[in-house]
């Protein structure tokens, strides 16, 4: 069973404010959390005790942008659908630093429409084709035919 982390996160929001591009997980070599940072400072490796768990935390630097930039470009809608009329969807990588805009499969892009967006928004962009989700009845609720 894993450590909740939730408190850790906090802890680790409160302590890099202003600086954080990024906190997820990773399960290989080991438990791990991973912290992005813009700038130089803080690299290495921290260890933090969560109940009777030990839970090390790895920051990287040199992040160019904060979860914060990455999602106000996220919301800059007008800018997005006049670059890419057809995207649906979209979300914050923390883990690379990208915001991922979302097409239906098949979508024809104009040539430098990521490129283009990237310079607009002034953060990386990718974009990739994914069907939409859609809400249905649970599958122990629908009804055999």
């Amino acid at each position: 069973m894993e450590p909740d982390t939730g408190p850790l996160s906090a802890a680790l929001q409160e302590r890099f404010r202003d600086r954080i591009a990024g906190i997820f997980i990773e399960r290989e070599p080991d438990f791990h959390v991973v912290v992005r940072l813009t700038g130089d400072r803080d690299a290495g490796t921290l260890q933090y005790q969560l109940g009777e768990d030990r839970v090390r935390v790895e920051v990287l630097t040199g992040a160019s942008h904060t979860v914060d930039q990455l999602v106000a470009a996220l919301d800059d809608r007008q800018m997005i659908t006049r670059v890419l009329p057809d995207g649906y969807g979209g979300y914050v990588d923390e883990r690379t630093g990208y915001v991922v805009l979302t097409v239906l499969p098949g979508t024809e892009l104009a040539g430098g429409s990521e490129a283009s967006l990237s310079a607009a928004l002034g953060v990386p962009i990718r974009i990739i084709e994914g069907e939409p989700a859609t809400i249905g009845p649970a599958p122990q609720q629908r009804e055999e035919r």
